[in-house]
């Protein structure tokens, strides 16, 4: 099977998702604070942020193998946007989420892109 350079784009996607997937489960405390309020819907933050650490480590195993790539890749673009606007877009929380637009425009390219 030749190597296909959009690959390149999962295989980034996959890190950015392993790596904060494992580091909120090893460091819940330095993430439970970017979880907003009214998403907690009566659950503990911890259990939240458990649930979406395992949710961003099972996404960045289904980019690393290419696994139905357009839909995981929508899913992606779903999952990087909710985290990007869940807290709103004030200068104070931009400050940090405006990292996860080039993973939003990534994700919605290997959405569209033809094989």
């Amino acid at each position: 099977m030749p190597f296909k350079k959009q690959y390149l784009l999962n295989l980034g996607l996959a890190f950015v998702l392993f790596y904060a997937g494992v580091d909120q489960i090893v460091h819940p405390l330095d993430w439970i604070g970017y979880i907003p309020s009214w998403s907690l819907l009566g659950q503990p933050a911890e259990r939240v942020l458990l649930g979406h650490s395992i949710f961003a480590i099972i996404l960045g195993v289904a980019f690393l193998i290419n696994y139905k790539r357009r839909w995981v890749a929508t899913v992606g673009v779903l999952f990087f946007f909710c985290i990007t606007f869940a807290n709103g877009i004030s200068r104070s929380v931009f400050l940090i989420t405006f990292r996860d637009v080039p993973l939003i425009t990534t994700a919605l390219y290997l959405a569209l892109a033809d094989e």
